[in-house]
Order: C-alpha cells, then structure tokens, then sequence
C-alpha cells in the first residue's frame, strides 16, 4: 500500500527534519515539489516568494461536459445584483436530479480554492430540496462564472523577514434580514493572515432574530 503525503514546514531545516524522522520507520521516495494534490493544483514562485492555489482545469471541464456545456456565455459575476427569488416559486420544471450533485461539486470547489463563489453556492444551496427553474437559472450563471475565471485560484505570499509577525485581518458584511422568507439576518466574514495574503477563511451565518429598534 502507498499513499502521497506532503510537506509543508517553516524552514528547510524543518523539513529535512521531518523527513529523516520518517525515513527511519518508513520507506519512502521524494517525488519532487508538489504540483498536484487532491485535485488542486499547487503553482509555486519561490522568486517572489509566492504560492498559489487552485484547481485544475480539469475539474470544471469535466462539469461543464457532463452538462453537455462545451461553451457558455461569459459572466464576471456569480450573481445578478440584487438576486432575491423565493422558496415558494414553482415553476412548471424543478431540475432536482440535475441541481443536486452540481451543487455538491460546487460546494468542493468553494471549500478549498473558490471562497469567491461560497455566497453563491450557500445561497442556492438553501433551496436543495426544492429548486425552482429561477434557481435552476441562477445555477447556471455560477457555471458560466465558473467557466470565465477558471484560472482564479488563491494566492498567499510570504513575510518581509522570517521574524515578521503575521497581522489577522478580517472583513464583514450583514443583509440586515433583506430575505424576508427566512426571517434572520446573514452575516458574512472572511479573514486574511497578511496584508498581501490570500484568504484563509471564509464564514457565513444565520442569526436566529431580527432587532427593530
């Protein structure tokens, strides 16, 4: 049995270290700089001290295909500007078989290199049980989205200096209970480890009331 472990460490010397450690109790081959890992793809500018993260093309190829997709309309926007459709429309057609398992293909992709699509996809997701062709439209969007930005990925950079101390920063944002149909407010957060780093979190939640005040 084999299986592919990376490395990630501080220093070098870390490393090394942790390398001949399992050298002793295991054998093991080093294959190199990592380039490819579960389906994201690991590009690497040790010049500028740089790395990014995003998944293969392959990937959204491979859902564009299945959809029968081979070329769609640009969108630079996973969504319209003030997109508010209900849980109650029900249109002739509801594509549940189809709205499901690319919801659950979006939902990998937001959870490691695409936090530009979490509102989206954790919008639409709110209406899995129960799509309505208006929400079948919207999805599709996020697909065209998809398909014209999919070199975006995640970039993180490196400090001045190995003694630089990391500053977390993080942003947030609220609807103030905008959709009525569900009677909360949602909140949206997202953090970054430096000023020139790539997102490292991204949070969405639902608070349980309303304040008039």
């Amino acid at each position: 049995m084999s299986m592919t472990l990376p490395f990630f460490g501080s220093t070098l010397e870390v490393l090394n270290t942790a390398k001949q450690e399992l050298e002793s109790a295991f054998t093991i081959t080093n294959i190199g700089p990592i380039t490819y890992f579960l389906g994201l793809h690991i590009i690497r500018a040790r010049h500028q001290g740089s790395l990014w993260l995003r998944h293969h093309t392959k990937y959204a190829n491979e859902l564009l295909k299945s959809l029968g997709l081979s070329s769609v309309k640009p969108m630079r926007t996973p969504l319209a500007l003030k997109t508010k459709h209900s849980l109650y429309d029900s249109p002739y057609y509801s594509p549940l078989a189809q709205y499901q398992p690319i919801i659950g293909k979006f939902c990998y992709l937001i959870s490691f290199s695409r936090f530009d699509l979490c509102f989206a996809i954790n919008y639409l997701s709110r209406y899995i049980h129960n799509p309505s062709l208006h929400h079948w439209k919207l999805l599709k969007r996020c697909i065209c989205y998809l398909s014209t930005t999919l070199t975006y990925g995640i970039k993180y950079t490196r400090t001045a200096s190995p003694s630089s101390q990391l500053m977390l920063q993080g942003w947030s944002d609220s609807n103030w209970g905008e959709w009525d149909e569900f009677s909360k407010v949602c909140c949206w957060g997202c953090f970054h480890a430096c000023r020139w780093c790539g997102c490292i979190d991204f949070q969405e939640t639902k608070l349980c009331g309303i304040i008039f005040s």
